[in-house]
């Protein structure tokens, strides 16, 4: 092998490392993603879950204020 040969083989065999740790890097980014992903669905579902019980205290709460209505009306009957 020539010197020009040798040069273009340890470019090469560098290019290939470069790419390796490249490689490397972009399946740990991939695998951070995936656990980003994980964790927004948890806090997502989270929410809706939080958003269902405070629909439904919100429902109790009106028939709450339909029930105490009624009851005020029927007080302001047995007063008259």
């Amino acid at each position: 092998m020539n010197w020009r040969q040798w040069k273009k083989k340890i470019n090469v065999n560098a290019n290939e490392k470069n790419l390796q740790n490249k490689n490397f890097a972009i399946e740990g980014l991939n695998k951070e993603i995936i656990l980003l992903k994980k964790e927004l669905e948890q806090i997502k579902s989270s929410n809706i879950s939080k958003i269902q019980d405070n629909n439904s205290v919100l429902a109790e709460i009106k028939e709450l204020e339909k029930i105490t209505k009624l009851i005020q009306d029927r007080i302001k009957e047995s007063v008259k």
